[in-house]
């Protein structure tokens, strides 16, 4: 995204946050970054296209601020089961 779009995509989150919406799905990390420092009240899920991999992607997901990680879908199925607890970010 560019700043303009950041900053329209920042105004629409706070608009969400107002209207109470729980948590938002991102993907962008220039986005959650804006919305931690502005709006850091607002929870943050890592979408699947974050592709995060494993336990330390987990661990920099949450550094970034975010509550929740989707696990990339190429992982095996053995891997996602090991790593399900851990997707709330040690929660």
């Amino acid at each position: 995204m560019n700043g303009e779009e950041l900053m329209s995509a920042l105004l629409y989150a706070a608009k969400l946050y107002d209207y109470g919406i729980d948590a938002l799905i991102l993907q962008d990390l220039g986005l959650a970054n804006l919305i931690k420092k502005f709006i850091s009240e607002f929870e943050m899920h890592l979408s699947i296209q974050g592709t995060v991999y494993n336990l330390q992607g987990v661990k920099v997901a949450k550094n970034l601020g975010f509550s929740r990680v989707v696990l990339a879908r190429e992982l095996f199925f053995k891997r996602n089961r090991i790593n399900y607890k851990r997707k709330n970010c040690g929660n």
